[in-house]
């Protein structure tokens, strides 16, 4: 039997490796509980610089923006650079599109 300590290492593992794939994000946008299950929680303020590989959970509602003020340079939008630009990408999982609110 995996314990919580044991999921969590594991998923610090492979964060820390590679790019989690698509059908992996898809279950943590699904299933948000399987994360403070092993441990996580809601980040309250933003690391500056954050490293490669490192993994944040955000409340929308209460940090809207407070992920852009991390230290990186952001891409801007073209047309008002005091913005910084969010694109919005259909997450295509086994060839059908998932559109998660």
């Amino acid at each position: 039997a995996n314990s919580t300590a044991d999921l969590k290492e594991r998923f610090l593992k492979v964060i820390k490796k590679r790019w989690l794939k698509t059908h992996e994000v898809y279950f943590l946008l699904k299933n948000p509980d399987f994360l403070f299950k092993i441990g996580f929680a809601y980040q309250s303020e933003v690391g500056h610089l954050p490293l490669s590989g490192e993994f944040f959970i955000w409340n929308k509602k209460l940090h809207k923006n407070k992920w852009k003020k991390d230290g990186h340079e952001w891409v801007t939008r073209k047309n008002n650079p005091n913005y910084v630009r969010e694109d919005r990408e259909n997450l295509n999982v086994n060839e059908e599109d998932n559109f998660i609110k």
